[in-house]
């Protein structure tokens, strides 16, 4: 060990100030759009759609990373090792101080938080979708669903964080019980 932090707990670092770098290029883009071209209609509400769609894209991978932290295996000597990383000892000092340090807030704002945000935003403008900047906004979730289903974007949203939460840690169980369980989980979201 030559002191330097871990790859899996950089990539956690990275993941967890993702969103915020995310909002803060679409920023910059869009600031330089509208001083390029001052005419621009909408430009706020293109700017949430582009950080909608970004973080709705990368949301699967903030929750996979964030949750790869606290799924440990036995390797055959009763110690349990971070499965993303075997020389790192399961739930030792250091081990959980970045779990509940940065993992948990990280899965809890980010993992959570992100469609629970979008889910709010949606039940409170449900009744403005018509107008042109909503739906410039919020076209994203709404395209393709009756209007009374404006949250389902978001259901699919939570069932991706299940298969994460399924990828994670479904690793370390036998293969044919990893299926079973997919398939049980597929079949819920068709439900």
């Amino acid at each position: 060990d030559n002191g330097s932090t871990p790859v899996v707990y950089q990539k956690l670092i990275l993941v967890g100030c993702l969103p915020f770098i995310i909002v803060a290029v679409a920023a910059l883009i869009w600031t330089a759009v509208c001083l390029a071209r001052p005419q621009t209609e909408f430009i706020f509400s293109k700017f949430m759609a582009t950080c909608f769609i970004i973080l709705f894209l990368v949301h699967p991978n903030i929750v996979k990373t964030s949750f790869s932290l606290f799924s440990c295996r036995d390797i055959g000597d009763n110690t349990l090792y971070l499965t993303s990383d075997y020389s790192i000892e399961c739930w030792t000092g250091e081990h959980s101080a970045w779990a509940y340090m940065l993992g948990l807030p990280v899965l809890i704002v980010w993992g959570i938080g992100i469609p629970t945000m979008m889910f709010m935003l949606l039940m409170q403008n449900r009744t403005n979708f018509s107008k042109p900047d909503s739906r410039m906004r919020f076209g994203f979730f709404l395209s393709g669903y009756k209007s009374d289903y404006y949250y389902w974007e978001i259901v699919i949203l939570y069932r991706k964080i299940i298969i994460a939460v399924a990828s994670v840690f479904l690793m370390t169980i036998p293969r044919m019980a990893q299926g079973l369980l997919c398939f049980a989980i597929l079949m819920t979201a068709y439900w």
